[in-house]
């Protein structure tokens, strides 16, 4: 019998943890809604407020929408918080329709102010090193 009262608490543990990774998902893909072509750390935190736990699963539950075909794959660029080099996504037909039939209302749309490219990020953190190490 106590088997089975392990067994019971580990497969309550494993469905807790599926949906959360669900919940963080559905959380994640809501967050690409207006904001393509960003990151899915740059969404995790800029709109969503994650913290360290959730923002570093982000590439991992991008992956799985991508997989699932709510979210579509652009080219890649240096990401604002990491400063390296990671995809970039937008939302499909597909992921919109997936959050409506969960009756999650859509955000509107959120506009970066400011649009680095590749080539200015890099600029900005060499700047900061030069000035860390003055």
């Amino acid at each position: 019998m106590g088997g089975m009262g392990v067994s019971s608490a580990s497969s309550i543990v494993e469905l807790s943890r599926r949906k959360s990774r669900y919940h963080d998902q559905d959380a994640l893909l809501r967050g690409f809604v207006g904001n393509a072509g960003c990151t899915a750390k740059e969404v995790a935190v800029e709109v969503l407020d994650w913290k360290y736990e959730q923002y570093s699963n982000s590439p991992k539950r991008a992956f799985d929408l991508q997989a699932l075909g709510y979210l579509e794959q652009m080219p890649g660029k240096l990401c604002r918080h990491t400063g390296k080099r990671a995809h970039t996504y937008q939302i499909t037909e597909k992921g919109l329709e997936h959050l409506r039939s969960l009756g999650l209302s859509l955000p509107p749309p959120v506009v970066t102010s400011v649009v680095k490219t590749d080539t200015e990020l890099m600029k900005s953190n060499l700047s900061r090193l030069r000035d860390l190490l003055k």
